[in-house]
This record gives structure tokens, sequence and C-alpha cells, in this order.
């Protein structure tokens, strides 16, 4: 055993001295790096957006760090993205390795699975069937259902109000993917998915420096010093396993009973029992549906709560957004998505709440070959880091960018702007996000009812005063 470490040790050194030998010195401009720890200590933990930001203004649009001997190159500015990820994307749609992601099992996840696994346009493609466009009327038809019910409920239930839209959107999905007999289950299932993706955020990257410099410490015996991460992963990749497993083996088996309903994974299945040749593997289709559910209930969950933070903030905003549906909708009945173009300020104010607090601050693409761009080298397996924060704070596209101003998105004639600046949120390339039609179909309709319905105000204290409420909102990376 002493063998074994001493040879995980010796690696992690020659492999630290062979990046410090071998690296390319032709990089963009960055802040100056400390021996062996390089920028790590500079960064703010809580926010590094704000740091990667304020690096930009200095060093420019694209600059690199060092984190413990790893080269890291930032991207502050959407046109930069576009023409690296969007223009270049044979190059520059990979992930970077992340050992934490193997070792907590999320390698099954779409998010993180490398762009030359086969797997990747296998599950892929099975996201696009299950959640993409062409699902769009059965899907807003549960989004409805589950609208209201959660808006029945919503007046006792605001003491936790990010549990139950997390809970909204994913019930809404996994209604149409699984269609459960027991609705019970929907709740479980969402509940340690949030377990396990609050834990990912913390830990996969920004909570494991060392792992993800020095991949070869993932091979350290979990009783060794500083090796208690393997523990927390052994523990993690059993909530990892459910995700996975799970949701598929609820519908199989309910597929053999009376109980069984219509759904896109039990149809899936039947495809594959006819022998089609278009069929997808078992393991294929329990990474699809992992994917699924995790992914649309984070984004959503976090926009909705940007939304009501918005809201509460700006009165005059819920004043005018309310005279709209009054007007248009009026009072017998309540918005529906037959509405949508006929409410171009509900629209606007779901797009500047996406931009004003974006769900996904920073992601992360890698290079899979050897690129040079503006005379800078780039090699292969680079991890670019992609400030999405800072686009959302571009001067030169949102004036006065901290302040909510849904009014950004409307022209002089009163219609939603044709050009959706917000994009950029859902990510750039072939790592678009595949879950933002469901989305951004689950905001819209939850916040045209949620106004049609509430007055969304402060709470009072003892006293009668206004309890003031924080511009923080949770995000995750």
């Amino acid at each position: 055993m002493i063998f074994v470490v001493s040879a995980v040790l010796v690696a992690t050194v020659v492999w630290y001295l062979h990046r410090r030998v071998t690296r390319r010195t032709n990089l963009p401009p960055g802040p100056t790096p400390l021996p062996f720890f390089g920028n790590v200590f500079q960064l703010d933990s809580i926010a590094p957006w704000e740091t990667f930001s304020r690096w930009g203004r200095e060093y420019g649009e694209f600059n690199h760090l060092h984190i413990l001997g790893r080269t890291l190159l930032v991207v502050n500015s959407r046109s930069l993205a576009t023409e690296l990820m969007d223009k270049r994307s044979s190059i520059y749609s990979d992930r970077p390795e992340l050992a934490m992601v193997q070792l907590t099992g999320w390698d099954h996840s779409l998010i993180f699975i490398r762009y030359h696994d086969p797997r990747w346009r296998k599950i892929r493609r099975l996201f696009h069937s299950g959640l993409g466009p062409a699902s769009a009327s059965n899907i807003q038809a549960l989004l409805i259902a589950e609208c209201d019910r959660l808006l029945v409920r919503l007046p006792d239930r605001l003491q936790n109000h990010k549990k139950h839209f997390l809970r909204y959107a994913t019930r809404s999905s996994m209604e149409h993917l699984l269609s459960l007999s027991n609705k019970e289950e929907y709740d479980n299932i969402t509940d340690y998915n949030s377990e396990a993706v609050d834990a990912m955020s913390a830990y996969v990257f920004f909570g494991s420096q060392a792992l993800f410099a020095m991949p070869a410490l993932k091979y350290m015996p979990s009783w060794f010093p500083g090796a208690g991460f393997q523990k927390y992963s052994a523990e993690q990749s059993q909530l990892t396993a459910r995700i996975r497993n799970e949701p598929y083996s609820f519908v199989k088996t309910q597929m053999l009973t009376d109980e069984h309903s219509p759904s896109w994974l039990a149809d899936t299945l039947e495809n594959n029992a006819t022998g089609n040749r278009t069929a997808a593997s078992e393991d294929d289709i329990k990474d699809a549906v992992g994917s699924m559910i995790t992914g649309t209930g984070e984004t959503t969950s976090s926009g909705l709560m940007t939304l009501l933070l918005a809201l509460l903030l700006h009165p005059d905003v819920q004043l005018r957004a309310q005279a709209e549906i009054d007007r248009i909708v009026g009072p017998h009945r309540l918005p529906s998505f037959e509405d949508q173009s006929s409410l171009p300020y509900i629209s606007a104010i779901c797009r500047e709440s996406l931009r004003w607090h974006v769900p996904v601050p920073l992601t992360a693409h890698a290079t899979s070959e050897d690129d040079l761009y503006q005379g800078y080298e780039i090699p292969a397996g680079t991890t670019i880091v992609l400030n999405i924060w800072a686009m959302s704070r571009d001067p030169s596209k949102f004036m006065d960018a901290d302040k909510f101003i849904p009014e950004r998105f409307i022209t002089k004639d009163g219609t939603l702007s044709l050009e959706d600046e917000t994009s950029f949120a859902w990510g750039f390339g072939r790592r678009l996000c595949p879950g933002r039609h469901f989305a951004e179909a689950a905001i819209w309709v939850m916040a045209a009812r949620l106004l049609a319905v509430f007055n969304i105000k402060k709470a009072k204290d003892s006293n009668g005063a206004e309890i003031e409420s924080s511009r923080a909102v949770s995000v995750r990376i």
C-alpha cells in the first residue's frame, strides 16, 4: 500500500514538472501566478466570475490563469465566445477532464460527457427527442397543470419557494418523460437530485482545485491524509446511481402492470423492443433520462428564483405586467401559451431575469486539438472558461447592467425585440443547453400566471415594517 501511495505522489510530481517544462508560453495576458499554486489564492471562492471580470478589464477579453500548474483560458465577451465556440466548434466542444466527475459518478450526465465520446451524440439525440421542440404541445399542457397546482398551494409554501419551484419544473418534465402512477415518487426523485447537484456544484471544480490540477491524486487510498474526498465521492456516487437507475426502473416495472400509461420513456423502450435499427442502448437511455431530469429542474428553478426576487424588488414592473395581462387576457381566465405573442412585456421580464442573474455564471469547454488564434497557441486539452456573468454585464450591450430593466427588450412600437440578446445564457456552439426550450416555456408560463393571480410584496415584521430582501441569488456552477 505504501508503494502505491508513493507511486501516485511521484507520478504527480513528475506530471507537474512535465507540465512546467512543456507548457507553451505564447498565451493571452493574465495575472502573475505564484510558484506551484498559480492564481488559486487570488480567486474569489464565492463569486469567481467577478474575479474573472476584473481580470478581463485589466488584461483584455481573452486572458489566462494557472491553478496548481494547470492553465485555464478565460473568455469574457460574447463576440469572442461566438468566434471560438460557434465558428470553431469542432475544436472547442470538449469538456475538461475533471477527476471529481468520474469519482462521484457524474460522468453519466450529458453536461460532462466528453465531445469525442460516442455516447455524447447518442444521448444528445435522445434529449432532443424527449424535451425538444417536437414535444412542445404535450409539455405545455403539463406545465400549465403543474403551474396551477403550485399556485394553489403557493401562499402556504412561501418559506420554501425554491424547493417548490424545483418540484414544479421536475414534475412537469417527469410527467412527460415517465408518467409514473405513483406521483409521490416525483418529489423523492427531485429531492435527491437536488442534493446531488448541490454537492456537485460545490466540489467538482472550485471545491477541489488540487484534484482538478493533478488528476493522479484520484488514485490515493481513502485512509491517506488529505484523501477525504474518496469517502465523500463514494457517498455521492450512490446518489448519482439513483439518478441514473431509479426513474428508468420505475417505468420498466410499471410497463409490466395494468398501471402502465404512455410516456416518452415507455415509447422509447417499446421502440427498442421492436428491434428498430435506431434503437438506443439501455445505458444510453438511462443516461439521457437522468440528464433531462437534472438539467431541466435546476435551470428552471434558478430562473424562477431570480424572477420572484426581481418582481419583489420592482413593484413598478409588476404593475406594468399586470396591466398588460388585464388588457390582453382579461379577468375571466389565466394567460396561456396562446397569449405569448400578445404579452411582450411578460416575455421581456423573463429575458431580463435571465440576464440580470444568469442561472449558470460560468461554464467550461476544452480544446480537442491544438489551435492558433490571434497568434496565441492553444494546446489540445486546454480548459476554456466562458464567463457568462461578464457577458450579461457588457456595457456596450446593456446600459445600467446591474439594474433590472425589462424595457431594454421592448422596441419603440411596444413589441418584443426580434433579436434575443440573452441567448448567451444558454451556452455556445455544440454545447448549447438542449433543455432551453423547456426552461423558457416553464419560466414564461409561471411568470404570466403568477402575475395574473398574485401581488408580490415584501413581508412585514411584528411592528408592521417591511423586511428588506437581499439581492443575492443562489447560483450554481
